[in-house]
């Protein structure tokens, strides 16, 4: 919202027009680099790749803190109920719903609609399925520690971390790679990542360990 906000305040706008890639190749004939046999073909493949994601981003200023989507919780189990206004709107259909279960920070999720917190929705296609995200504002306290047993150290590899532990005296007591995804552009790949790193947080402070990390932009 932030970056939306900067570019009306400049009056210089970003375009969409979905893939850059295949948006190029529509002017490269070289068959090695153009995989399709006719300007209908890619046509068809720009007009699917520039429409499969569907993204509203809310503020605190709206109604419901997202005007064109809105999270029906089910407070009986992990189930929302994903309104989407419909821009075919009319009489009888305003908007399309769908039933879908969030089970990681449900319950952050619900706080965050109980208060009316703004959040942002990603609604993609991909492989004839419907993906959900949801990004929820969420305020952190920063804190810090220096356990006294030790710390556990972890170096960013590709397709790995590895981990090395050493007691308060630096002797090495163990170490061990943890899988990870070796490309984090999807988004699925970006929640496995996240979930790792707080498993290894996680485990840090239940054995009093400080964490020392190479930084993430090494990786």
């Amino acid at each position: 919202m932030a970056k939306l906000e900067i570019q009306l305040e400049s009056g210089v706008f970003s375009i969409c027009f979905g893939s850059k890639m295949i948006f190029r190749q529509r002017n490269n004939t070289d068959p090695p680099n153009n995989p399709f046999s006719s300007t209908e073909e890619w046509k068809q493949e720009w007009h699917y790749q520039r429409n499969k994601t569907y993204k509203s981003i809310g503020t605190g200023k709206e109604k419901y803190s997202n005007s064109m989507v809105q999270l029906v919780p089910d407070h009986q189990s992990n189930f929302f109920i994903v309104r989407v206004s419909s821009p075919f709107a009319d009489e009888n259909r305003r908007f399309f719903e769908y039933p879908v279960e969030i089970r990681y920070l449900n319950k952050e999720l619900k706080e965050a609609q109980r208060l009316q917190r703004p959040f942002t929705v990603v609604i993609k296609e991909e492989n004839g399925r419907l993906y959900l995200k949801v990004t929820i504002h969420k305020k952190l306290e920063a804190s810090s520690f220096i356990a006294p047993k030790g710390a556990l150290g972890l170096d960013y590899n590709d397709g790995f971390i590895t981990a090395a532990w050493i007691d308060k005296k630096g002797n090495l007591m163990a170490t061990k790679n943890i899988a990870i995804p070796n490309q984090l552009s999807s988004e699925k790949n970006q929640t496995i990542m996240e979930q790792k790193i707080v498993a290894i947080h996680k485990y840090a402070r239940e054995h009093g360990l400080s964490v020392c990390a190479a930084s993430i932009g090494d990786f």
